[in-house]
C-alpha cells in the first residue's frame, strides 16, 4: 500500500502505553506518543477511490488520515495536468491537530496547489487555545466555498462520523445562503450522488467536541431535524410536540407529507396569479376553476384526509397547469399595460409531468423546514406556518360550503390575498404576519357563515334525541361533515330497508327536518374520530368517509371503507375521483352493504369496547336560532340566579389522556353553568349529566353541532350581549378550546379577529408557536394554555365579564 494514501484506525487500548486513555478512532495524537517496542492493535485500509471526472469542480472536506480518500483524486488530477488535459477546480478544507504532526502532509498539498490541482485550506485544531476545525475554515471562506459548489459540483467528506458530516453539511448550506446562493443546491446535489460521505473512523474525544459545539450554537429547526426523512407539525400530536421526522403520527408516509408539501407551495402560487391578474368576463371561468381548485386541493392537504400519492399527484399537475394559463393571461395583461410583470417568491414547480423521484425533489424546496431556514426569524415563520394552517381549515369549510353551492367572492378575493402575502418579502415582518393572521380568521368567520347557510336548506336545526342503540337490519355507516354527501346517500337507499348511522361529527345532521325526516335516517354509533380503528370493526356494514378524520384502516374493515372527494387512502374504493360536483357512484357501496350481516335483534348495543356504558340517547340541535329563540327564558334564569356563567368548551378530540381535562372541567363546573359544544370535543361532555335550567326543560349541556358551529356561538354571544346591553367583553362567557388540526386553528383565528379573550386552548400549544410569538399572543390577544382543570373552573367563575383576574 502506497504510504501516502494508508487510512489508519486503532481499535483497541493499547497494552505498552504510558497512558490509561482509552482510544479509539483516528488517535494521531497517540500515534505521535508512541516509543520503540509499543504494540499498537491497528486496521489499515486502502482507500475506495470516489469516481469524479477529473473536469468536476469539487469541494473536499477531510478530517485527520481522512485525508487519505482524497489524495488518490489529486494524484490523479496532478498526472491529467501533467500529461496536458485540463482538470476542474479543486478546493480543500482540512483539518487536523498539530501543524508538525503532518509536514510530509503538508509538503504534498502544497505541491498539488503550486500546480494548480487544489486550493487548500489546513486548520490545526489543538495549536492553540481555540478549537479550529474544517467547519471554522468553511465559515471564514464562505465566498469561496460558494463559488465552486453548483448542480454540477462534487462534495466529498472524508473523516469522523457522528454529527461532524451533519455539520460540515450545514456549514455549506449556510456558505451559499451567506452568498446569495441556496441552500437546495447541497440537497439537490445529495440526491444525485454527487455528495459522498466516507466515515470510516470513530474518534469519540472528536465527536464529543462536535457535539458540545453543536449544542452550544443554538440549532435552528431547520439544522436539527434536516437530515430527517420528512418534517411536519402541522396538528397537535406531532411527535414529541416538535414534528413527525419518519413517519406522521397520523399514518402519512415521508412521500406524502413532501407531495402535500409541493401541493401547498402550488397553491399559493396559483393564488398568487389570481390576486395579480384583472379579473376580466372573459377569465371568468378561468377563475372559477381556480377558485374551486384551490379550495379542494387545500383542503386534501389537512391532517387525515388524503393518504394516497396518486391522488394527491392528480392535484399537483392540476394546479401547475392551471398556473400556466394564469401565469399567461397575466403577462398578456402586463403587455397590455406597459408594465413589467412581478414574480412570486419561492421554489420552482413542476409544470411537467416529472417522475416521482423528480417531483420529490421539488417537493423538499417547499418543505416546512425550508420555509424556516429561508425566514427572517423562526418566530415570522411559525406565525407564517400558522396563516397556513389556518387557510387549510377555511379552505376546508369553504369547501363543505360549495358542495351545497355557497361561494362568495369576498372570500375568494382574502384566501388568494393571503397566498400573494406569504410569497411575497412582506411575510418576514412579523407585525404583518400576525395581522393577516387576523384576516384569516375573517376569511374563515365567512367561510363558517356560507357553510351554516348552505347547511339550513335542510331546515333550521331543532331539538331531538338520537338513538345510540341499534335496530336490526342492514346498515351504512356514514362519518365526517359533509350534509350534502349524506342527503345523497339518503337518496340512494330510499325505498330499501338500509339503515344509514351518522359517526363522529356527522350526529348534528340528526338535527336537521329534512334529513332527520328520512326513514333511512337511524341513530349513531360510535364516538370521536380517534376511535374509529377500535370501534369500526364492530360495525356490520360498509362505512363511507365524507371528509378529513380518515385513519389508516386496520385489516378487520379495509374492505368495506369507502371514501368520497378529496378523501383518499392507498388501496380503498373512491366513491367520486373526479371530486368537484362529480356525482357520486353508491353502487358499490350499497352493495357491500346488502352482502354484510347487518345488525341483529340480539344486537342489544354496540359491540365495540364501552358501547354498554355510553347513554342510550343523545340530545342534539341547539343551533344559535334556538337558543337565541330562547332568549326571554335564558335572560329570566340569568337574573334568577338559575344561570351564573356560560362556558364555550369544544372543539377537537384526539388520543392524548391529556384530553381528560375537558371531561374533567365539566365535572369541576358549578351546577349553575351552562355549556355551549361542538365539534367532536363534544365527546368528553355529551355522557355527563349537566341537568336542566330551573324549571325550564332546557339542558344545561347544549350540542351546538359541527365545529364550524363555532359561528353559531358567536352569534350567541352577540345576541346575550344585545339582550343584557352590554358588550361582549363584559358577557359571564369562558371560552375553552381542544385543538387538533387546521380546522381548528381556523376557529382560533377567527375569534382573535373577533378580539373575544381569553381563550384557552390545549392539551398542548401549536409547536409551530415559537415562544415570542407565544408571548405577543398571551399578552395582546389572551391566549392562555389549559392547566388544572379545577383551579382553571375557579378562575373563570371568578371572571369580571370574560376578563380573569390574571389577565
Amino acid at each position: 500500500i502506497n504510504a501516502e494514501y494508508m487510512g489508519v484506525g486503532v481499535h483497541a487500548k493499547p497494552s505498552l502505553l504510558h497512558s490509561d486513555r482509552h482510544f479509539e478512532g483516528l488517535a494521531s495524537g497517540l500515534i505521535q506518543n508512541t516509543a520503540p517496542g509499543d504494540s499498537l492493535l491497528i486496521d489499515i485500509q486502502s482507500p475506495q477511490r470516489v469516481p469524479v471526472p477529473a473536469t468536476a469542480d469539487c469541494l473536499l472536506v477531510a478530517f485527520g488520515t481522512g485525508l487519505a480518500h482524497v489524495l488518490p483524486l489529486l494524484r490523479e488530477r496532478m498526472q491529467v495536468k501533467g500529461a496536458g488535459g485540463s482538470v476542474g477546480r479543486a478546493l480543500l478544507f482540512w483539518g487536523t491537530r498539530h501543524r508538525e504532526s503532518v509536514s510530509m502532509l503538508l509538503d504534498i498539498l502544497e505541491e498539488f496547489q503550486r500546480a494548480g490541482v487544489v486550493q487548500f485550506i489546513p486548520s490545526f485544531s489543538h495549536d492553540q487555545a481555540e478549537f479550529l476545525s474544517p467547519l471554522n475554515s468553511i465559515e471564514q471562506h464562505s465566498a469561496l466555498a460558494h463559488s465552486i459548489l453548483s448542480e454540477s459540483s462534487t462534495v466529498i467528506y472524508c473523516g469522523v462520523g457522528g454529527v461532524a458530516p451533519k455539520l460540515v453539511r450545514l456549514a455549506l448550506e449556510r456558505a451559499m445562503v451567506a452568498n446569495g446562493g441556496s441552500r437546495a443546491v447541497i440537497r439537490k446535489l445529495r440526491d444525485a450522488g454527487q455528495y459522498h460521505e466516507e466515515t470510516v473512523f470513530s474518534d469519540m474525544d472528536t465527536e464529543n467536541k462536535f457535539q458540545e459545539l453543536s449544542g452550544a450554537s443554538g440549532e435552528t429547526l431547520y439544522e436539527r431535524f434536516s437530515s430527517s426523512a420528512m418534517f411536519c407539525m402541522q396538528c397537535e400530536q406531532t411527535h414529541s410536540g416538535q414534528g413527525c421526522t419518519t413517519v406522521g403520527v397520523c399514518g402519512k408516509t415521508p412521500p406524502v407529507a413532501g407531495l402535500q408539501d409541493l401541493l401547498v407551495q402550488s397553491e399559493l402560487q396559483m393564488g398568487w396569479y389570481i390576486h395579480h391578474l384583472d379579473h376580466t368576463p372573459q377569465l371568468a371561468p378561468l377563475l372559477k376553476r381556480g377558485h374551486h381548485l384551490f379550495l379542494e386541493g387545500m383542503f386534501s392537504t389537512l391532517t387525515n384526509v388524503n393518504f394516497d400519492e396518486q391522488h394527491l399527484l392528480k392535484y399537483v399537475h392540476q394546479v401547475c397547469s392551471l398556473i400556466l394559463l394564469l401565469k399567461e393571461h397575466y403577462r398578456a395583461q402586463c403587455a397590455r399595460k406597459g408594465t413589467p410583470p412581478l414574480s412570486p417568491n419561492g421554489p420552482a414547480l413542476p409544470y411537467g409531468f416529472e417522475t416521482m423521484k423528480e417531483i420529490q425533489s421539488y417537493a423538499a424546496d417547499c418543505s416546512v423546514l425550508e420555509h424556516f431556514a429561508n425566514a427572517g426569524s423562526e418566530e415570522v415563520a411559525g406565525v407564517c406556518e400558522m396563516l397556513v394552517y389556518g387557510m387549510k381549515g377555511v379552505c376546508a369549510y369553504a369547501s363543505h360550503a360549495l358542495m351545497n353551492h355557497a361561494e362568495s367572492e369576498e372570500l375568494y378575493a382574502l384566501v388568494c390575498q393571503l397566498s400573494a402575502f406569504l410569497l411575497s418579502d412582506e411575510r418576514n415582518v412579523l407585525q404583518k404576519a400576525v395581522a393577516m393572521c387576523l384576516e384569516c380568521g375573517r376569511a374563515n368567520y365567512i367561510a363558517c357563515s356560507l357553510l351554516y347557510t348552505g347547511n339550513s336548506k335542510f331546515g333550521v336545526p331543532t331539538p331531538g334525541s338520537v338513538p345510540t342503540t341499534p335496530t336490526p337490519g342492514k346498515c351504512i355507516l356514514i362519518s365526517g361533515h359533509d350534509l350534502v354527501v349524506l342527503q345523497s346517500l339518503l337518496e340512494a337507499v330510499k325505498g330499501t330497508p338500509v339503515k344509514v348511522y351518522t359517526h363522529g361529527e356527522m350526529l348534528p345532521a340528526h338535527a336537521y327536518p329534512l334529513l332527520r325526516a328520512s326513514p333511512n335516517l337511524y341513530g349513531h354509533f360510535g364516538g370521536p374520530w380517534n376511535e374509529q380503528t377500535i370501534e369500526f370493526p364492530h360495525f356490520p356494514g360498509p362505512i363511507v368517509m365524507t371528509t378529513n378524520c380518515l385513519k389508516p384502516p386496520t385489516k378487520e374493515y379495509r374492505d368495506r371503507l369507502f371514501t368520497v372527494g378529496p378523501v383518499g387512502f392507498p388501496g380503498l374504493h373512491n366513491l367520486q375521483p373526479e371530486g368537484g360536483d362529480a356525482p357520486i357512484d353508491w353502487t358499490p357501496l350499497i352493495r357491500t352493504a346488502r352482502e354484510c350481516d347487518g345488525f341483529s335483534a340480539a344486537d342489544a348495543h354496540f359491540g365495540f369496547p364501552g358501547a354498554d356504558q355510553r347513554k342510550s340517547q343523545y340530545t342534539v340541535g341547539f343551533g344559535h336560532e334556538t337558543i337565541v329563540g330562547a332568549a326571554g327564558t335564558v335572560l329570566e334564569e340569568v337574573n334568577a340566579g338559575t344561570i351564573s356563567r356560560f362556558f364555550v368548551i369544544g372543539g377537537c378530540d384526539g388520543h392524548e389522556g391529556e384530553r381528560n381535562y375537558y371531561t374533567q372541567l365539566g365535572q369541576h363546573l358549578p351546577a349553575t353553568s351552562v355549556v355551549l359544544t361542538m365539534g367532536c370535543g363534544k365527546f368528553r361532555l355529551l355522557d355527563l349529566d349537566f341537568g336542566t335550567i330551573g324549571q325550564t326543560g332546557l339542558p344545561r349541556l347544549m350540542d351546538m353541532g359541527q365545529c364550524n358551529d363555532s359561528w353559531s356561538a358567536v352569534q350567541v354571544a352577540l345576541a346575550l350581549a344585545q339582550a343584557l346591553n352590554c358588550e361582549v367583553s363584559e358577557l359571564p362567557l369562558s371560552i375553552v378550546l381542544s385543538w387538533f388540526e387546521q380546522k381548528a386553528v381556523a376557529v382560533l383565528l377567527t375569534l382573535l379577529h373577533l378580539g373575544l379573550k381569553p381563550i384557552r386552548i390545549g392539551p398542548a400549544l401549536p409547536a409551530f408557536i415559537r415562544p415570542a410569538v407565544l408571548d405577543v399572543l398571551v399578552k395582546e390577544f389572551g391566549l392562555l394554555p389549559i392547566g388544572d382543570p379545577s383551579e382553571d373552573a375557579k378562575s373563570m367563575v371568578g371572571a369580571k365579564g370574560m376578563i380573569e383576574g390574571k389577565l
